[in-house]
């Protein structure tokens, strides 16, 4: 495909705002709600979830993309590697992370999403170590 530029799956400031007020609402958002909010396909969501997720971890703070959900099952894609990993694989283990997003104190939200959106590389899964610290 010449010519075109392939987007990074990086999440924006804007889906990080908008999962942080969803959390604080106490709510849940279906994938198509998701993607009408901020903009294209369900489909291309997933990979800013995948990583917005990872990000949450390496963070410490609940996993926000746990609160978007297919619309009839009301929970998120259970099949998703990123919950695998993180033994989100059961209806039980999913909505307790649900429910850390909804207590969690996201304190300022601008702040959480600086922290959430450009994360430091040291903070972040298989970032490159650093020899003279090893």
């Amino acid at each position: 495909m010449r010519g075109r530029v392939r987007r990074s799956p990086r999440p924006t400031p804007g889906l990080v705002r908008f999962l942080v007020d969803i959390a604080r609402s106490q709510r849940l958002i279906t994938y198509a709600d998701l993607a009408r909010e901020c903009g294209g396909a369900a489909r291309r969501q997933t990979p800013r979830l995948r990583v917005l997720a990872e990000r949450c971890h390496a963070l410490g703070v609940p996993l926000l993309p746990v609160l978007v959900v297919n619309a009839m099952t009301r929970l998120p894609t259970l099949q998703a590697e990123i919950y695998r990993r993180r033994g989100l694989i059961s209806r039980t283990a999913i909505l307790a992370e649900q429910e850390r997003c909804f207590h969690e104190p996201w304190g300022d939200r601008e702040e959480v999403v600086l922290r959430l959106f450009d994360p430091p590389r040291s903070r972040l899964p298989d970032a490159p170590q650093d020899p003279k610290h090893m």
